[in-house]
């Protein structure tokens, strides 16, 4: 009888142990989608600012 309750007690532990993996796993795929899709938005929008050219800086 002891086998068993080591045993459940067991497999509860490596059962929570994976669920938090699994939401680990899902907040870094949805962190990595978000910033993919930010990146992406970013490259189709011009951006507010020109940057400088090299011919707007006085010579020395």
């Amino acid at each position: 009888m002891c086998y068993d309750r080591r045993s459940f007690a067991s497999d509860s532990r490596k059962a929570a142990d994976m669920e938090q993996s699994k939401r680990k796993e899902t907040k870094r795929t949805e962190t990595v989608e978000t910033l993919l899709r930010d990146a992406r938005e970013g490259a189709t929008k011009e951006s507010p600012a020109p940057a400088p050219s090299r011919e707007a800086a006085p010579a020395k």
